[in-house]
């Protein structure tokens, strides 16, 4: 019997779960640019204090996960 070296088609990938879909906007959405993601100007604001308190130089690398 011969062995089909064709080249999956779309309908031989299974399709991705809900979680899996979620989880790639998602990662979509927080990889963009600030300027690029609808925030509203209370996220923007917070989002620009978190991130000066983590380049500030007092900052350790012991970061609360509450603080992201």
């Amino acid at each position: 019997m011969e062995q089909d070296d064709s080249p999956t088609t779309s309908r031989d990938v299974p399709s991705k779960t809900e979680v899996e879909l979620w989880a790639e906007g998602w990662l979509a959405e927080r990889t963009k640019p600030s300027r690029q993601r609808n925030l509203t100007p209370l996220q923007r604001k917070e989002l620009a204090d978190q991130l000066r308190r983590l380049r500030s130089p007092e900052t350790t690398w012991a970061v609360s996960p509450s603080t992201w």
